[in-house]
């Protein structure tokens, strides 16, 4: 999962909104006083594991992420039971051992959404959750996109591909998982940033926008909630 875009995270040290949904889902499906362990497939710098272990004392946290400077970043939070790797989670061997598994934008670099999500679900133990946070189609259209940011002088990278609702509910239907799609509302505007690839939006009404991004790609956003039973 190589990408020039980490930048964006450097030096964010608050949730972005979609992380603060996320949380508000996660406390509607767990104790906050139970003991656990969650994993953060990508955890960029840290900053959501360190939110949630303010209300989940009880929890051991684990972040990955296969970029060197993100987990730099995270290992300086220095939180206890709190531990990052630099590692590519496919890799990642650690069956049937959390509680929660959290990915938010990893689904997006595959092209074949099959595998990981198989390797997320087997990282859970019964009658746990993983929730994965990206760009899902709610028209029947899978997209695989290779792009090149002039601005970052990037080579050809992935991580906006989209597969569609129906896609995935058709394959965990088959394996006869427990899930559902929450659909992502920003409530608020977001600027073109001077970097092309970041998100802004564009309103088309007094309720209702679309958030796009300089690869000329509409994004719709949602929450994939699943429970492994």
């Amino acid at each position: 999962m190589k990408t020039s875009q980490t930048h964006t995270y450097k030096n964010k040290i608050a949730l972005k909104y979609h992380q603060k949904i996320l949380l508000n889902i996660i406390r509607q499906n767990h104790n906050q006083k139970n003991n656990g362990k969650i994993l953060d497939i990508g955890c960029a710098n840290g900053i959501f594991l360190k939110k949630f272990s303010e209300e989940f004392k009880n929890y051991h946290l684990t972040g990955i992420d296969t970029s060197s400077k993100m987990i730099n970043l995270a290992k300086k939070l220095k939180i206890k039971n709190l531990n990052f790797f630099k590692k590519d989670f496919m890799k990642y061997n650690k069956k049937s051992y959390f509680d929660i598994v959290v990915a938010s934008g990893v689904l997006a670099f595959y092209d074949d959404y099959s595998n990981p999500i198989i390797k997320m679900l087997s990282l859970l133990k019964k009658n746990s959750y993983l929730y994965i946070f990206g760009t899902f189609n709610s028209a029947n259209i899978d997209t695989l996109v290779k792009f090149r940011n002039n601005y970052t002088n990037s080579t050809w990278e992935k991580g906006l591909n989209s597969f569609s609702i129906k896609t995935i509910s058709r394959f965990l239907k088959k394996k006869k998982i427990k899930f559902k799609f929450k659909k992502f509302i920003l409530p608020f505007n977001l600027k073109k940033k001077n970097n092309p690839i970041i998100s802004y939006t564009l309103k088309f009404s007094k309720k209702n926008q679309l958030i796009l991004n300089g690869a000329n790609i509409r994004m719709e956003l949602f929450y994939l909630i699943v429970k492994k039973r």
